[in-house]
């Protein structure tokens, strides 16, 4: 519940400022006071993993054009660190909001890189075409975390896009539909439903 609500005290924040463009102009950073207040979590000392993964959520709810040159150190350095911890989920949670906050928002495929080298899955288009399958079947499982199988969704989506095979384009698709449907995490629903729009226009008209 942490990113919404930081996300939703922020939003006050600017409501309060006014919708007049020269107040915003005043403050440089109109959410350093609620900014200031977040980075001391980011310093706890050895926080647990259920902590470190509700941390790394809420980066993804704010905009890199409000953060300050400290919380920026902060958060860097804080990621850095949950980067080499020994749990996946938590290196993967670290790279998402890395990319988020401070990566190049272009076609990431940098971060798509990352993310194969982070998850030990084959950079190689037809190796990780073979490794497809047992993502399509993790995906289902209940007892894998959601951050992995948002992970699967964006990797087996852009490798499907640089591809361009027709033939893998309905059955993704339709691997989407199912967990937009039956997913009981949010995160997935959503990232499934927009790998979905993504890959629309790769479809012919009669499969969408």
């Amino acid at each position: 519940c942490l990113g919404p609500f930081v996300r939703s005290v922020l939003a006050t924040r600017y409501q309060r400022l006014g919708t007049a463009q020269a107040n915003i102009a005043e403050e440089k950073y109109p959410a350093a006071p609620y900014l200031e207040v977040l980075a001391e979590w980011y310093q706890m000392p050895s926080p647990a993993p259920e902590q470190k993964m509700i941390l790394l959520q809420a980066l993804l709810f704010l905009r890199p054009e409000d953060l300050t040159e400290g919380f920026c150190r902060t958060v860097e350095k804080n990621l850095a660190e949950t980067g080499q911890d020994p749990s996946l989920i938590l290196r993967i949670g670290a790279l998402y909001s890395t990319h988020h906050l401070f990566g190049n928002q272009g076609d990431g495929t940098n971060f798509i890189r990352q993310l194969l080298q982070t998850m030990d899955l084959p950079e190689d288009p037809q190796a990780f075409a073979e490794t497809e399958s047992s993502l399509f079947l993790e995906d289902l499982k209940s007892g894998v975390h959601w951050m992995i199988k948002m992970a699967n969704i964006h990797l087996m989506c852009h490798a499907l896009l640089h591809r361009k095979e027709a033939g893998n384009v309905m059955h993704l698709g339709m691997h989407l539909c199912n967990l937009v449907k039956v997913s009981e995490y949010l995160a997935v629903r959503q990232a499934a439903g927009e790998a979905l729009l993504e890959i629309a226009d790769s479809m012919r008209s009669e499969e969408r």
